[in-house]
């Protein structure tokens, strides 16, 4: 037994809880219970209310004489006299005036170059495209380094370091040449035609394309007949090229190939695979697909059973 912390009659323990009142009015008088304080302005003793138990002042009017004998204090920058709360002043090491003033004591008390434990020495570097001198700290120090985006582009065009076979997407590329008598059979071309896209009719935007791709060819004569020659639009031209392509699989090499290699999961056999999803090759799935519809065509499939759930009249049956 022991004692309640508020009315002094006895109370009983319980063994899984800390007991400190014999009821719960007891307790709820033991919260509300207001304790005398000093005010801060007059040191006269009052008593807090209850919504507000923190309150500092007695009164409004100690509470206005507080906020009017702020102490004064000066600027650390300049000296001007200021009027700051007794809880900053404590607070607070220096007091400015405006943000400029405040600025201007961390530009000269802050450590800074050198002097600052972060400080790194910069590193002297030249400009990869126009050789200009530069500075960067050594974090920032690439295996190429440029002055700026400009400089950056320039070097990539002129250097070819992702251009032609350097490019993650080159396919081979082509010759923009044509021969010698290029320019004459174009016309030719054009001429016969009328300046016309024989696809769709459209007159701006002509190209001359060639039926059977100029890379076929062995001579610049052959490829460059005026039988081989259409005029076309450019929309029509890529269309045309890209026809020629897959009717003529077997000539891809020209394209090198960039789909992923994946291994069968059910043979081990590689393959080209059609989709990042794709796990069996063409043979395994094409047989699991015939496996399929002729079990459905016997009537052999049977659906898998849907999964029990217990209702509770049977259970409470049970």
């Amino acid at each position: 037994m022991k004692e309640c912390e508020y009315c002094s009659l006895p109370v009983s323990l319980r063994s899984n809880r800390v007991v400190r009142f014999c009821s719960v009015v007891c307790a709820n008088k033991s919260r509300a219970k207001r304790v005398p304080r000093p005010c801060a302005h007059c040191d006269s003793e009052f008593l807090p209310p209850r919504n507000h138990n923190r309150q500092k002042f007695c009164s409004t009017r100690c509470r206005d004489k507080a906020r009017l004998t702020a102490p004064i204090v000066a600027c650390s920058t300049c000296g001007t006299a200021l009027k700051r709360q007794a809880s900053r002043v404590a607070k607070l090491a220096h007091s400015f005036c405006s943000t400029p003033c405040m600025a201007t004591h961390r530009r000269q008390h802050t450590l800074r170059g050198e002097a600052h434990p972060q400080h790194t020495l910069y590193v002297e570097l030249q400009c990869d495209s126009c050789g200009e001198a530069l500075k960067k700290i050594p974090s920032k120090v690439r295996r190429r380094n440029f002055c700026g985006v400009n400089c950056r582009l320039t070097w990539q065009r002129t250097s070819g370091y992702s251009t032609g076979p350097n490019s993650g997407v080159w396919r081979g590329g082509h010759e923009n040449y044509r021969g010698p008598n290029w320019d004459e059979q174009r016309r030719l071309a054009l001429e016969r035609d009328h300046a016309t896209c024989q696809g769709c009719g459209l007159t701006k935007r002509l190209q001359v394309h060639h039926i059977q791709p100029w890379v076929t060819f062995e001579h610049y004569a052959l490829a460059n007949q005026i039988e081989n020659l259409l005029t076309l639009c450019v929309r029509c031209h890529k269309r045309e090229e890209w026809a020629y392509w897959r009717a003529h699989s077997e000539m891809i090499h020209l394209y090198p190939e960039t789909r992923r290699i994946h291994t069968c999961r059910k043979c081990s056999t590689e393959y080209l695979t059609k989709s990042h999803r794709s796990l069996d090759c063409d043979g395994c799935a094409t047989g699991r697909r015939a496996s399929r519809g002729a079990l459905s065509a016997q009537g052999g499939h049977t659906p898998l059973p849907a999964p029990h759930r217990s209702n509770r009249s049977e259970v409470s049956a049970a």
